[in-house]
Parts: structure tokens; C-alpha cells; sequence
């Protein structure tokens, strides 16, 4: 079951960077909590591509306990609800709604469950049933009751200077590309140095 597409509470579209506030209501959000968000927090196919690696391995009675501590899926609790769950909720409403594709969960960039990583939050492709784009995503979260809240239009680090700066640094682009395509790269066995040496 997909997120609700909700309705359309504000434009802060920066042409061709589209920027839009979408009202969901409490019951559509409780509903994504419980169904669809629960997969992106954890990364479900994260944690089973560790859990066959590490059952491959000989370990010692220790050794296993600690793999298994550290397998362990974070829980509600220990998520950071509001900045990280907001992130889930636009990387779920984009996938279900706007043919987009986050190949590369950014909780597997994590160096601290409570941290929050610099940078554009979602990274991945849009058009993937034709002609497919990349797809680079701010997102701010805010408990605000004003539409848009302030983290939308006020400050350096609002949606709409990182927008803009999303647009018009070509640096940062570059930097986006050059960080999707080496996870793509690696995620298909593809290692260059690897198959240098002969590995």
C-alpha cells in the first residue's frame, strides 16, 4: 500500500527545481507510519544482505553475539521521529507518485542512528518507465502550523536556497553523480581496482 498523495497546500517551485507542500490527514499519515515507512527507516534489504554475509562467516560464540547486536533493526524509539521519518514519508510519496527510484537508502551513510547527514537527503532517478533523470530531493521537516513553514523560505538554509543552490552549484551536482554512481557501480559487483589486481 502506497502513501496517500494528499493535496497540495503550496507552491515554492524555483523553475526547474518544483517545490511543493502537500497536506496529508492525521489518518493518512498514521497509516504511512505503520505501513509504509517502517521498510525505508530500517532497510529491510540492508539488513538481510548483511544477515547472509555474516552467517557465511565463522565466528565464535562472542563474535556471533555481537553480529547479532549489531543486526539488530534500530527500533521506534530509537529512530529520530520528525527530521529522519520526514525524509521517509518524501522518499515514499516521490517512489509512489512521481516514478522515482532511491536505489542507495542513506541510512546505510549513517556514522550515528541520531545523526543527520549534510547534503541532499534523497539521491536517485525519476522517468525510470522511460527516458530516466536524476532525481535529487531537499527536505525539510518542521513541526510549524503555517503553510509553508518558516523552513521553507527563511534563512541560509531554507528549502528554497538549497534549491537554488541545487540548481545553480554545478559542484554539488557533480558531487550527487559522482556519489550515486559509485553505489551503483559497487551494488553491481563492478569494483575497477578489484579486477585490476586480478581479485
Amino acid at each position: 500500500m502506497g502513501v496517500a498523495r494528499g493535496a497540495e497546500d503550496y507552491n515554492a517551485d524555483v523553475p526547474p527545481v518544483v517545490a511543493r507542500g502537500m497536506t496529508l490527514t492525521q489518518d493518512e499519515v498514521d497509516t504511512a507510519r505503520a505501513v509504509r515507512l517502517p521498510g525505508i527507516l530500517a532497510d529491510a534489504p540492508g539488513g538481510e544482505l548483511l544477515e547472509e554475509f555474516f552467517s557465511s562467516l565463522e565466528l565464535t560464540d562472542f563474535g556471533r553475539a555481537n553480529v547479532a547486536e549489531a543486526l539488530r533493526p534500530i527500533s521506534e524509539e530509537e529512530h529520530s521521529r520528525g527530521w529522519r521519518e520526514g525524509e521517509a514519508l518524501a522518499e515514499a510519496w516521490l517512489t509512489d507518485h512521481k516514478d522515482c527510484d532511491f536505489p542507495w537508502p542513506l541510512n546505510r551513510d549513517l556514522r550515528h542512528h541520531r545523526a543527520s547527514l549534510p547534503g541532499t537527503e534523497l539521491v536517485g532517478f525519476t522517468g525510470t518507465d522511460g527516458e530516466p533523470r536524476f532525481a535529487f530531493g531537499q527536505v525539510k521537516t518542521s513541526k510549524e502550523a503555517k503553510h509553508p513553514p518558516q523552513v521553507v523560505n527563511q534563512g541560509d538554509k531554507s528549502l528554497i536556497n538549497q534549491a537554488l543552490q541545487l540548481r545553480d552549484d554545478i559542484n554539488i551536482k557533480k558531487t550527487l553523480v559522482k556519489y550515486l554512481l559509485l553505489r551503483v557501480v559497487l551494488d553491481n559487483g563492478f569494483c575497477g581496482p578489484c579486477m585490476q589486481s586480478g581479485n
